[in-house]
Formats: C-alpha cells, sequence, structure tokens
C-alpha cells in the first residue's frame, strides 16, 4: 500500500524552522511515499520567514531558509488551490475555519489521504471529513 499524505502549512513550517516537536515530522515524512501540499502553503512559508526575519533581525540565515523552503517543495507534490476552493469554502462555512485551513482539509479528503497538521483547530474540525495526524 502506498503511504501517501497531505501536510499543512504549519507542520512545513514546523520542520522547516526547526520548531517544537519537528523530529516527529520528520519520522511522519519519511514513513510517506508521497507527500501533497497546496501552492498556497509555499507563500504561507515565506510570509512566515518575512516575519521570523523582520522579528529576528540578523538571528536568522535567510539565505538558508530560502533554500529550505525550495528544497522541501522540490520533494513534495504540489496541487492549485484553486481547484480545492469550493469544496473549501463549504468546510469554512459549516464549521467557522478559516477557507485557508479549510483548503487542506478539501485536498486531503478529494485526495482521499491523511491530513498531517499542527494546527489544534483544524485538526478538530478535520477529523469530521478525513482522518487526521496532530503533531502538537
Amino acid at each position: 500500500m502506498i503511504e501517501i499524505a497531505v501536510i499543512d502549512t504549519s507542520t512545513i513550517a514546523k520542520y522547516l524552522f526547526r520548531e517544537k516537536n519537528w523530529d516527529k515530522v520528520e519520522e511522519r515524512i519519511e514513513k510517506e511515499n508521497k507527500i501533497i501540499s497546496l501552492d498556497l502553503a509555499i507563500i504561507e512559508l515565506y510570509n512566515i520567514l518575512w516575519k521570523k526575519v523582520y522579528l529576528l533581525r540578523g538571528k536568522v540565515d535567510l539565505e538558508k531558509l530560502v533554500a529550505s523552503i525550495d528544497l522541501f517543495t522540490s520533494v513534495v507534490e504540489i496541487k492549485e488551490s484553486g481547484s480545492y476552493v469550493k469544496e473549501a469554502l463549504n468546510i469554512s462555512v459549516k464549521e467557522g475555519l478559516s477557507l485557508y485551513d479549510s483548503l487542506f482539509i478539501a485536498l486531503a479528503k478529494a485526495m482521499n489521504d491523511e491530513l498531517l497538521s499542527s494546527d489544534k483547530r483544524q485538526s478538530d474540525v478535520g477529523v469530521k471529513y478525513i482522518k487526521v495526524t496532530y503533531i502538537e
């Protein structure tokens, strides 16, 4: 059986920026044959990077982190967010969850795959629709 997982931005950021429990993310990634995410995640990752650089002026190696994002996104299958926006909107309206977070649930639902998330609220909503692994 091929193991496939959808990974959300919070989990990618945890791994790339070596936040608490990043090693648990690494363990899961290594078990999967394929990791899928959304194009939205790339934009969100760069926004997180901007925030880290801005707030931690001089304490973050910008080039190294950009290279990490580029490397990670080169091995992840990236799907177009627009393809899942209608289902995500339905989830958002029904559950009161942001459209951004709902997009990852909609992707996992459409692919019939598990979602790896480090967002508690997204995980709590996601389990109503799909299998979710919450990585604190």
